[in-house]
């Protein structure tokens, strides 16, 4: 009896994980497949310059459910008025509709505020609670982040606190979340993304194998996105690999 409610409950806490994993990173995540070899360390310079032709196409699948593009990056965190360097995180730069209809990141605030209306929310930032502990930042305090550009320029960006959230993954905790237009101009990225996610309502493996299985398309998709008229291959990866 205490074994089946133990399992149940490990079950439970096991399937919450899955669900917060793909809402995070997608169903498929679309990147080049430099980026690829290199993700643990959100390598910006691999980034997908000109984004809205992969966007057209993609959404245009029967398959996909929705997509969004995502700036990813490691920056250092801190007050405005303390010092700066001691804190590390990631940032994420996203669109609006990717905080609300993906992430859900409005129904985990402890504090604060949500984002202004879409849009208008470029000088704001939502911090996740463990990394605001540790920045010792308040709601309507200014954080400042300083990152780099896609060239390894030093980029520095400053932004007003209107909310802190309180999930029950310690990554999305360690996090800040800011517009996809501030992100891109901190990478120096001003019409692409490092990440597209894709989202599903059928097998994500599945998906992930019909892009890469989709020569011509990944090939025009390629050459359309790179900056210097090289192609720049491109990798669809399930969220469970």
């Amino acid at each position: 009896f205490f074994l089946i409610i133990g399992l149940s409950w490990l079950n439970g806490i096991q399937a919450g994980l899955f669900e917060a994993a793909v809402a995070s990173t997608g169903s498929v995540r679309l990147t080049t497949q430099a980026y690829s070899k290199k993700d643990q360390i959100f390598p910006t310079a691999e980034n997908m310059p000109f984004t809205k032709p992969v966007l057209e196409n993609l959404r245009a699948r029967d398959s996909v459910t929705s997509a969004h593009e995502v700036v990813r990056q490691a920056v250092t965190a801190s007050r405005n008025d303390s010092e700066i360097g001691e804190i590390f995180c990631i940032l994420i730069g996203a669109e609006h509709s990717y905080y609300v209809d993906r992430l859900n990141l409005e129904s985990y605030l402890s504090e604060g505020s949500f984002f202004s209306k879409s849009g208008s929310f470029e000088d704001e930032v939502i911090l996740g609670k463990n990394l605001a502990e540790q920045m010792s930042i308040s709601v309507g305090e200014e954080a400042l982040f300083v990152g780099q550009t896609q060239d390894g320029s030093i980029s520095p960006i400053k932004l007003k606190t209107v909310g802190i959230a309180d999930s029950s993954s310690p990554l999305l905790n360690r996090q800040a979340y800011v517009s996809l237009s501030k992100a891109r101009w901190m990478a120096d990225i001003p019409s692409g993304s490092t990440e597209i996610l894709l989202y599903t309502q059928s097998s994500a493996e599945s998906l992930a194998a019909e892009i890469n299985a989709s020569s011509s398309v990944l090939s025009e998709l390629s050459e359309a996105l790179d900056k210097d008229g090289n192609r720049a291959p491109l990798k669809a990866e399930a969220w469970s690999q």
